[in-house]
């Protein structure tokens, strides 16, 4: 994906290429079709019919259901729907994890009770259809609401750090990017880049973003150096490349955050590198683009050192704390 982005900012791949198709198969399938294969993997883990778990998953990415992160580009309005007389704004919920395993721990939790009174000889055919309605209903009906309100006051709360003097906000923000990453609450803040861009003709967000890809990519590099488990390092070496591109999901959920701390290290560094990008006002012409790729928005200017600086700061602090911490545990 980090590729893909830099091909097409220089200009060597178009979207309107046969080879881009090609590529988006390759690419984006794993992706788009994640909250399937956690739902899956939840369901199998809290006991219920594991093929139930892909079915609800790929109900929260139904083609049906506006793509989260679109509506929050504003290129996607959300489906409104009236329950009752309340209107709901629905959405898909693309790159969500937390909802998928939750949607993974109430199909088990549904199936469950509702076999104990559906009668054998319908079993195979009611179960199965009252637990995905069920599901489906109260995923979007009602934990698809807390998680709306969720994005709004988040969205709230970053707009307003962003005015804090003295690069705080930055700190923040950098520090929590890559924790709503693993909720998929991130889809909403696309928002605050549209208006930066819109109101002053450039995006402060996008280096406090870059600080946030970053930090677990510093994070992961140690264990790519100095991790004694063959598995491990070669598993992330691949997760350092992917999040020096801007996609830091296996990063994340393959090395970081299966070892706690260095997930830690990684927010800090973070937090460390959007605190020197808010602090000294480093903002790019656009949006999107994180990590290596990111660097074209500054090529040609004056603030492209500035850049670079951000992004050593970042990977080093999680690198040599990470690095301890592997020789500590003798990883």
């Amino acid at each position: 994906m980090g590729i893909r982005s830099y091909l097409q900012g220089a200009n060597l791949l178009n979207t309107n290429s046969p080879w881009y198709s090609i590529l988006a198969i390759l690419i984006d399938t794993g992706f788009t079709f994640l909250p399937a294969l956690v739902a899956w993997s939840a369901t199998k883990k809290f006991g219920g019919t594991p093929v139930l778990g892909i079915v609800i998953g790929l109900m929260l990415i139904s083609s049906n259901l506006p793509a989260a992160g679109a509506v929050g580009r504003g290129k996607a309005q959300p489906l409104m729907v009236s329950l009752l007389g309340v209107k709901f704004a629905l959405k898909g919920y693309q790159g969500s994890v937390l909802v998928a395993v939750l949607a993974g721990w109430l199909v088990s939790f549904v199936e469950e009770k509702v076999r104990k009174f559906v009668p054998n000889v319908v079993d195979m055919i009611l179960t199965p259809i009252l637990t995905l309605t069920i599901t489906l209903f109260i995923i979007l009906f009602g934990i698809g609401p807390v998680t709306r309100l969720l994005e709004e006051m988040i969205v709230a709360i970053f707009r307003f750090l962003f005015t804090l003097p003295l690069g705080i906000g930055g700190f923040i923000i950098g520090g929590l990017q890559q924790i709503l990453v693993i909720t998929g609450l991130h889809h909403a803040l696309w928002i605050i880049d549209i208006n930066f861009l819109d109101k002053t003709g450039f995006n402060l967000y996008q280096p406090v973003r870059n600080a946030s890809v970053l930090g677990q990519a510093g994070a992961c590099m140690a264990f790519a150096i100095f991790a004694r488990n063959k598995q491990l390092k070669t598993n992330s070496i691949a997760s350092t490349i992917s999040a020096l591109f801007g996609i830091t999901e296996p990063a994340i959920f393959g090395t970081t955050l299966v070892y706690g701390i260095p997930f830690m290290f990684g927010v800090l560094g973070s937090a460390i590198g959007g605190l020197f990008s808010t602090s000294i006002g480093l903002a790019a012409p656009g949006m999107g683009t994180a990590g290596i790729p990111g660097i074209l928005y500054f090529l040609g200017s004056n603030k492209l050192y500035l850049y670079l600086l951000q992004s050593i700061i970042t990977i080093a602090v999680p690198l040599v704390l990470t690095a301890f911490y592997i020789k500590k545990k003798n990883i």
